[in-house]
């Protein structure tokens, strides 16, 4: 049986995958990547900005916590940034690819 050529198949993909889509796009969205509240703020476009300033201001003390932290890490990758590190090994038993 010959095979048909590849712009008929390329072609039947395409119009199979453009009816799925239009049969499933009538239908609604199934699943949202983003939680309702961030889809009703952005489709309305108004801002809850006294719920915004609230949670920045949780999430800057939340982060006053790690600031020592943050300073340690950063100190340690300042002394470990220009260490070289070698490695020797040595092979103690015969190769494998030895004749």
């Amino acid at each position: 049986m010959p095979r048909p050529p590849a712009f008929v198949l390329w072609l039947a993909t395409l119009c199979s995958g453009v009816a799925l889509g239009l049969a499933l796009g009538h239908r609604g969205p199934s699943l949202l990547a983003q939680s309702a509240s961030v889809a009703t703020t952005q489709a309305t476009g108004v801002t809850k900005t006294g719920e915004e300033k609230d949670l920045y201001d949780d999430l800057a003390k939340s982060y006053e916590r790690f600031q020592a932290i943050d300073r340690a890490f950063e100190s340690v990758a300042r002394v470990v940034s220009p260490a070289v590190v070698h490695i020797t090994a040595r092979k103690t038993g015969p190769r494998e690819d030895a004749t």
